[in-house]
């Protein structure tokens, strides 16, 4: 089932391996040592395991509350002429 494929992907082994292959910022909590396993470049690369600078030049966004959730989605709708 699905949750049983994100729990895989959530695994350092898999996770690693996925990030090799697409290249692409992993989540994953200790996926560095398993990345150096398989690809120490990958493993170096920060746009797979973003470095200090690479996160000082990055924010995150908030979530929205419900209400500005809604109001997105029905401005969204309007647009869109859903």
């Amino acid at each position: 089932n699905a949750e049983r494929l994100i729990d895989y992907y959530y695994e350092p082994e898999p996770a690693a391996r996925l990030a090799a292959y697409i290249n692409y910022v992993c989540p994953v909590d200790g996926v560095r040592d398993a990345l150096a396993k398989l690809d120490k470049d990958a493993a170096s690369n920060p746009l797979i395991i973003p470095d200090k600078e690479m996160k000082e030049k990055s924010r995150a966004f908030r979530s929205l509350t419900p209400k500005e959730e809604t109001a997105y989605e029905e401005k969204f709708a309007r647009l869109t002429g859903a």
